[in-house]
């Protein structure tokens, strides 16, 4: 074996070995806190904020008479993130076991396991638009062919 190599060995052995090290100082519940902390992507709050406001106009309420509204909306926010992490921390230890959520935290600890979540993310939310555009075809494709096959259902319709 060359030196070269045995350098190579030897560099990837500490890099486990400390990477081991430090993942083992963590207790299980800085762990737990780590992962549903990172379910969260930067620009949640935002979107959160982005919400509100839509769901206020859909109710008719204007709140531009309001000084500062950002800052009123604040302490809701902060009791939201709360209560979600709170019960996402429920469900992430019902779901999983000690010895899943610490591999799980062991990778997205790392930078290539936190793009992963980053992007995961993303696919969520682009599978649930996904989601919706097809059921609503599925429905249509549904509805059409209903009509053209038991008219009598629709009579009242008409």
């Amino acid at each position: 074996m060359s030196e070269y190599n045995l350098m190579r060995i030897l560099i990837l052995l500490s890099i486990f070995i400390s990477s081991s090290i430090v993942s083992a100082d963590i207790d299980f519940d800085q762990k737990l806190d780590f992962i549903v902390a990172k379910q969260f992507s930067e620009d949640t709050k935002e979107e959160i904020v982005e919400i509100t406001y839509m769901a206020l106009r859909d109710m008719d309420i204007d709140i531009s008479s309001v000084d500062n509204f950002e800052e009123f909306l604040d302490p809701f926010l902060d009791e939201y993130f709360s209560e979600i992490k709170l019960d996402i921390r429920e469900l992430y230890l019902d779901k999983f076991t000690e010895e899943e959520l610490s591999a799980y935290y062991d990778f997205i600890s790392k930078e290539s396991g936190q793009s992963f979540l980053a992007k995961q993310i993303e696919i969520s939310s682009d599978t649930l638009e996904i989601s919706f555009r097809t059921t609503n075809r599925m429905i249509n494709r549904l509805n059409n062919r209903l009509i053209r096959d038991y008219p009598e259902l629709f009579e009242d319709l008409y």
